[in-house]
């Protein structure tokens, strides 16, 4: 009697997951002000390609960009400021089937920011280390450079003072000047500055930014007082939060006013919330500095980057603006 065995062979296609690391930190739901992204993940064993889908949706459904040719563990992609959503998927000679987690990131860019007004930041000046600071180019339309012509009022460029990245370092005497800055705060007003002071006497107040010295409407600053507080005046109003100031880490402090509400923010938390007691319609056409007040009240400490729009931004905007400077200078802002 011939038996017959019947040996089935049973094939299984899996789909795997696999690590991916983002070259941009941190990885996922980070912020960028570029729009050439490098893309980057580690290799996969035996996968002889990979695919790069990119959505707007984070079912990645439907795709924006799919690539499928890549060879390599990277990929440079130019995309438009929005967030988008991203995944990788091996093939290992099965197909495509192993694929990473997917990450977002957001492009946000100030510069097409219509209510713009001013943007320096230090990472865009080219002297050498040491040098001094005869100019700091404003990256808005308005062309509004921070120019300093005394030699003993030149503040100094610093590299490699956070994360990486450069600070434009003020003795205590130094200061920019932009000339007649057009705010408009009576149409609202938001402000975002990375600094950090080294200086925590009891002087009156150090000056990261300002138009005018407070005592006139229209004007604007921005200073740490002699508690080591932060300040807002705006339009002959002082306010102060509530948070000590360390002289061992930089901040990033963030300000937003119209005439139905007004914040002053550390690291993204809400130092004070008010209503304004001042009506908001003065003009100022004081000098804008950027390390003091009027020539006076100087900063004494290292200043990263300053942005200023002539708009209260809205919860949105203000969360992508404060994401990307969060971005930009982590870890060592990240308190």
């Amino acid at each position: 009697m011939r038996k017959i065995f019947t040996l089935a062979f049973f094939i299984f296609i899996s789909t795997y997951s696999f690590a991916v690391n983002f070259s941009y930190a941190p990885a996922n739901n980070s912020t960028l002000s570029t729009t050439l992204i490098n893309f980057k993940w580690n290799s996969i064993n035996r996968a002889t390609r990979y695919k790069l889908n990119i959505s707007l949706m984070p079912s990645l459904s439907p795709i924006l960009i799919s690539d499928s040719t890549i060879v390599t563990t990277t990929s440079n992609i130019t995309l438009s400021p929005n967030k988008y959503y991203w995944q990788v998927i091996a093939d290992t000679g099965l197909g495509f089937n192993f694929n990473s987690s997917i990450y977002s990131l957001t492009i946000v860019s100030p510069a097409l920011y219509d209510s713009l007004a001013f943007w320096v930041k230090a990472d865009d000046i080219v002297p050498a280390f040491g040098d001094t600071v005869v100019i700091w180019n404003d990256n808005s339309s308005n062309l509004y450079n921070a120019t300093q012509s005394l030699s003993s009022r030149k503040p100094v460029l610093l590299y490699n003072t956070l994360n990486g990245l450069p600070s434009v370092s003020f003795d205590g005497g130094d200061f920019l000047a932009s000339g007649n800055v057009d705010l408009h705060i009576n149409l609202g007003y938001s402000s975002f500055a990375i600094a950090k002071t080294l200086d925590m006497t009891t002087i009156p107040s150090r000056t990261i930014f300002s138009k005018g010295n407070g005592s006139a409407q229209g004007n604007v600053m921005l200073f740490v007082n002699s508690t080591n507080k932060i300040n807002s005046n705006i339009d002959l109003e002082t306010r102060t939060g509530t948070t000590t100031i360390s002289n061992t880490k930089y901040y990033l402090y963030s300000t937003s006013t119209n005439s139905d509400s007004s914040n002053i923010f550390i690291n993204k938390t809400n130092e004070i919330k008010y209503i304004p007691a001042v009506d908001l319609i003065g003009t100022s056409t004081a000098s804008f500095q950027i390390g003091a007040s009027a020539g006076a009240s100087n900063w004494k400490g290292n200043i990263s980057e300053i942005l200023i729009f002539k708009k209260r931004l809205t919860n949105v905007e203000q969360s992508n603006i404060e994401n990307y400077l969060m971005d930009k200078y982590a870890p060592p802002i990240n308190l």
